[in-house]
């Protein structure tokens, strides 16, 4: 391990916001499954569908991204 890291607790906050990320984007992929739904029946359905899911694989990839 490098000297540079001994001391500090940069991993320990990474590691804490990764699990609030993972909690956020699972959050919006229910929402985004719910108003799956609404995407059988209208067009605006499937627009919230779609803004919800990118929202959750933005979250889902920041949270993959500070776990490596």
């Amino acid at each position: 391990m490098p000297a540079q890291l001994i001391g500090t607790h940069k991993f320990y906050y990474l590691s804490r916001f990764m699990w609030v990320f993972y909690i956020i984007a699972l959050f919006f992929a229910v929402i985004a499954a719910l108003t799956g739904i609404l995407a059988l029946c209208t067009r605006i359905g499937a627009y919230l569908s779609g803004f919800n899911t990118m929202i959750a694989l933005f979250f889902q990839s920041l949270a993959a991204a500070l776990m490596t």
